[in-house]
């Protein structure tokens, strides 16, 4: 059986270390043989690595996509820029990966679903997390009617105080006008999560929060404007150079800066790029704290995210009638406990790929139902509307101090 083929635009970390690996590693269910990124170096890496020509190369991704070259086209360029490409690979043929946010408004979220139906191609967002043994779990608890009624959810997104500086600080989703608010750019996995797990329309949302801690009037006393110059970077946790150059959490991310960079080269980067630079002088906006209270026709769910942590990961849980479920997704362990019987501890392999496998699992995913000539996803745009319209409620909410009720 041939592999089925893709074509890449965007070959940034998410079309790297997802797509990409995946291609390599299971070269006989995907091969990518054309890919678009307008940054030189990233081209050229994603070129040697999956062996393609320079007419298969391209920094613009109009060309990738004006003719029918693959099965699937994988969008995974920054957000603002998904919903052009989206809609003209869909009308050229193309069945899609799009990368989450599919939008970075409600506008372009409608846009894309309206052509989907249009074209009948099939659209799988990534919502990885779906699709992770984690919270397929849990979804399979639920379904069985284990804990009884649910009452209320709990989910809180640690975001690591090191992604934090390096994605909402210092980086590419650090500000809501350049890109969107942070409850929508890097929550609406979360949101998504909730409105699968509970199965259920979100009625009302109330949140609070705001940016409290990376802002200019808490810039320390004797600090500098950069990390490698500044005299008390050695006290300081969210030191470049601790996070990019001394790898102190062992992070993907940090460790692929600039890949295949020496350790010098990197130095020099720092010293001038952006992220070298201090967390408390930087452009951004978005909030470094948030929570929401949701109502989903009568089960209420609280999601906090926060930067304020050590650990990188997502903690759940579930109280129900008859039971009640925790969980920790990054160390991979569930507990349910029956009222008044059993108590009983799953534990869930690691996998491999990012998001705990859910990066491949999505992937195995679409393979299966190209290969079916499916047209519906687990992760269907028209699904993934709704925690869309969710973050934005939420992010209105926490502006302007008031619920907000969805129709």
């Amino acid at each position: 059986m041939r592999p089925i083929t893709a074509v890449l635009a965007g070959a940034g970390n998410r079309g790297t270390l997802a797509y990409g690996d995946y291609a390599l590693l299971k070269p006989d269910a995907l091969k990518i043989v054309a890919v678009a990124d307008p940054d030189a170096t990233r081209l050229q890496r994603f070129q040697r690595s999956h062996q393609l020509t320079d007419q298969d190369c391209f920094t613009d991704w109009k060309p990738l996509l004006a003719e029918k070259r693959a099965d699937l086209a994988i969008i995974s360029t920054m957000d603002r820029l998904h919903v052009e490409p989206a809609v003209f690979a869909m009308k050229n043929g193309y069945d899609l990966i799009l990368e989450k946010p599919m939008a970075t408004s409600l506008k372009g979220c409608r846009e894309i679903i309206a052509v989907a139906k249009e074209t009948g191609r099939m659209v799988s967002v990534a919502h990885v997390l779906r699709y992770t043994t984690f919270f397929s779990t849990i979804k399979k608890i639920l379904s069985e009617n284990a804990l009884g009624r649910i009452i209320q959810v709990h989910l809180t997104e640690r975001i690591g105080y090191y992604h934090m500086a390096h994605s909402y600080v210092r980086g590419n989703w650090a500000n809501s006008h350049k890109t969107a608010p942070i409850i929508l750019t890097k929550s609406c996995h979360d949101l998504d999560l909730l409105c699968w797990l509970i199965g259920k329309p979100c009625r009302s949302v109330y949140s609070e929060g705001g940016l409290v801690y990376f802002r200019r009037e808490n810039h320390p006393t004797g600090a500098g404007e950069r990390c490698l110059s500044c005299r008390i970077e050695r006290d300081c946790p969210y030191s470049a150079k601790k996070i990019y150059l001394d790898l102190v959490e062992d992070w993907a991310i940090a460790r692929n800066i600039l890949p295949g960079a020496s350790f010098e080269e990197k130095e020099r980067y720092l010293a001038t790029g952006p992220y070298g630079r201090c967390v408390f002088l930087c452009d951004n906006d978005v909030a470094d704290h948030q929570t929401a209270v949701l109502d989903f026709d009568g089960v209420q769910a609280v999601f906090n995210l926060t930067a304020f942590s050590a650990e990188k990961t997502r903690e759940i849980d579930i109280l129900g009638t008859g039971g009640d479920l925790k969980g920790n997704f990054e160390r991979g362990w569930i507990e349910i406990r029956v009222y008044g019987g059993e108590k009983r501890t799953i534990t869930i392999p690691e996998e491999k790929g990012l998001h705990a496998g859910g990066d491949f699992r999505l992937l195995d995913d679409v393979i299966e139902r190209i290969r079916n000539k499916t047209t519906r996803s687990l992760s269907s745009p028209e699904e993934s509307f709704r925690s869309h319209e969710i973050a934005f409620a939420c992010e209105t909410s926490r502006r302007e101090q008031r619920l907000v009720v969805l129709e």
